[in-house]
């Protein structure tokens, strides 16, 4: 029976380890424990390349996994805690970056129709000048939605003026970054 019993264990084993080559991120405790396990001799630091190139290599259509189980291989148990407002901060920073080169594009996009238009001016063409007006306008509005730079977009958040964000205002400045902090995330 204890043969049986350690041949199942090892095979679980084996097929929570195929899973995470697999690019798996969702696993309960035990199989958890199971993936523990087994790569306990190997660094934290090689677990987490290795992870990170097997999804590189199996084209997942998720990435991201630092707010799920499989982020626990790659930290001390000390830190678990500390995992889920990490990822909630990285989401934030990675979008808000996104936000910000974005703006940035369009900003340039911009400055372009601004010299077309002026062009258009010099030359006398007042039907090709408001044609640009129209598209600067639109661009205009579009960007009056983003944030210039991360002053402005923590400024957009602060209500109150203070220069700090309340539990509220952090909670829509997340969500407003793409992160979904539940109750629990944002304390104090």
């Amino acid at each position: 029976l204890e043969l049986v019993s350690g041949m199942d264990e090892e095979l679980s084993s084996c097929l929570q380890c195929l899973r995470f080559f697999h690019g798996e991120m969702f696993f309960s405790e035990a199989e958890l424990r199971f993936v523990m396990s087994s790569l306990s001799a190997a660094p934290m630091a090689d677990r987490k390349l290795f992870f990170e190139e097997c999804l590189r290599c199996r084209r997942r259509e998720r990435k991201e996994w630092a707010d799920t189980p499989v982020a626990r291989l790659f930290v001390e148990e000390s830190e678990w805690d500390r995992l889920r407002p990490r990822a909630l901060i990285a989401q934030v920073k990675a979008n808000l970056a996104a936000t910000l080169s974005y703006t940035s594009k369009k900003r340039s996009e911009q400055s372009k129709l601004q010299e077309v238009q002026l062009a258009a001016i010099e030359r006398g063409d007042e039907e090709a000048a408001a044609v640009q007006e129209v598209k600067i306008a639109e661009l205009e509005s579009e960007l009056s939605q983003y944030p210039g730079d991360m002053r402005e977009a923590f400024d957009r958040f602060d209500v109150d003026g203070d220069g700090l964000l309340s539990r509220s205002e952090l909670t829509g400045f997340f969500k407003a970054f793409g992160a979904r902090p539940s109750a629990a995330d944002i304390t104090g």
